[in-house]
């Protein structure tokens, strides 16, 4: 009787010290949204060029700890004027993530460096309003980013990010080129 009382204890005690430590391994699917900048890196331009467009990106993932999740995401880049053509660009990305943080409090609250690699599937289109030619050429390269990551509670977090679609183009458009994205946005674990 006595021997079971003591490991009764014993297994309640570790029980207590593994809940806290259960709590802050998040794990679990999420939804995101992102919004801010995009910038074509294409070069040889002629005037009017204007390399700066709008980027939206769409996101979900699964964490599977608190190291290590994988995302989908669909971002729009937006339009951008390059000479006479205007330069749409849209992608589909399939990404690991790995974060690198501290919990800061109770409640799930916590700041986390993040890095992004994938593979990401784009399609950039040039428009020439004057000739009402259209040229579009589909990419299938890498992408990568950088970013810090901000845990406001167990289901809710901020996001600031930098992240590149590598050699976006060619094929028709004759030339590629990187296109980098800056964009902050909130994430919702379910």
């Amino acid at each position: 009787m006595k021997s079971t009382a003591i490991i009764a204890v014993l297994g309640l005690a570790a029980a207590a010290f593994a809940a806290p430590a259960a709590a802050q391994t998040t794990r679990g699917g999420y939804l995101g949204f992102n919004v801010g900048q995009s910038k074509f890196n294409f070069s040889g331009c002629s005037s009017p060029c204007d390399d700066k467009g709008r980027d939206y990106k769409l996101f979900g993932g699964f964490q599977f700890n608190r190291y290590a999740a994988l995302e989908v995401g669909y971002s729009d880049m937006g339009k951008t004027t390059f000479g006479a053509s205007r330069l749409k660009a849209t992608a589909w990305e399939l990404s690991g993530v790995g974060t690198w943080g501290v919990p800061m409090g109770a409640g799930g609250m916590g700041l986390s460096l993040l890095g992004r690699l994938g593979l990401y599937n784009g399609e950039v289109t040039a428009e020439t309003p004057s000739t009402g030619a259209t040229l579009k050429h589909g990419t299938t390269d890498l992408t990568y980013g950088v970013g810090i990551q901000a845990d406001l509670s167990r289901i809710l977090s901020a996001r600031a990010e930098w992240q590149r679609f590598s050699k976006m183009g060619g094929g028709g458009l004759g030339t590629k080129a990187d296109i980098d994205t800056l964009t902050v946005g909130a994430l919702w674990r379910f």
